[in-house]
């Protein structure tokens, strides 16, 4: 199994989050991407991506401290027949 790790999202990692959302949930990716980005962009909140062999294979995104919330997704990566979730 590959080794993963958690670090904080960018702007560029919201094409990876809006198509694992996509591959979960359903939608258009350019629907998901544009949530995500909403999302991305309000103030006290922080996207966390899940990284393995230089793929996205998970994200979550953090709430304020004053309202902790997390939106998660999962998906089933590609790679070597492993599935993660973040």
């Amino acid at each position: 199994m590959p080794e993963a790790h958690v670090r904080l999202g960018v702007r560029g990692d919201l094409p990876h989050t809006g198509a694992l959302a996509a591959q979960r949930e359903g939608g258009l990716p350019a629907d998901w991407i544009a949530q995500h980005a909403r999302r991305f962009e309000t103030d006290g909140n922080q996207l966390f991506v899940v990284e393995a062999e230089g793929a996205i294979i998970g994200y979550g995104v953090g709430g304020a401290p004053s309202s902790p919330r997390w939106i998660m997704g999962a998906a089933t990566h590609p790679m070597a027949g492993t599935s993660a979730a973040s």
